[in-house]
């Protein structure tokens, strides 16, 4: 009876680890405006990967002395082109909403990217892998 309850315990638990693996979100890129801001407010675009449902999210942060917003974008990202190497990797989300990011560029290096977002501001971005296990 003691082995029956210890292989019970055993598999609640690995069945738990499991499920709490496949519902995990994984920041993918870390983005930065690229050039010159404004002092009184900060921006921070990250891309967000994962889930039970596997989505993408692109996550735009805006920070000022008052007042912290965050706005998330549900993204798809476009078929590649046949026969195309070297171009951005493109998603796009509801109402004209666009994220596009440079997959040539050195793992090591920022990555450009450019967001567009509903009301059709648009914002150049360096973007760099997360290296982090969290």
């Amino acid at each position: 009876m003691k082995k029956l309850m210890t292989a019970l315990m055993v598999s609640l638990t690995a069945s738990s680890v499991i499920a709490a693996g496949a519902d995990m979100i994984t920041v993918r890129y870390n983005c930065k405006p690229a050039g010159s801001t404004s002092k009184s407010v900060t921006m921070k675009v990250q891309m967000l990967q994962g889930g039970i449902a596997g989505l993408t999210q692109i996550r735009v942060t805006r920070t000022t002395l008052t007042k912290n917003s965050v706005q998330t974008y549900i993204v798809k990202q476009d078929k590649p082109i046949p026969g195309l190497a070297g171009g951005a990797t493109v998603y796009h989300g509801q109402n004209g909403m666009s994220f596009s990011i440079n997959q040539t560029t050195s793992p090591s290096m920022p990555r450009k990217a450019t967001l567009v977002e509903e009301n059709g501001n648009t914002t150049q971005l360096l973007c760099e892998l997360n290296k982090s296990k969290s």
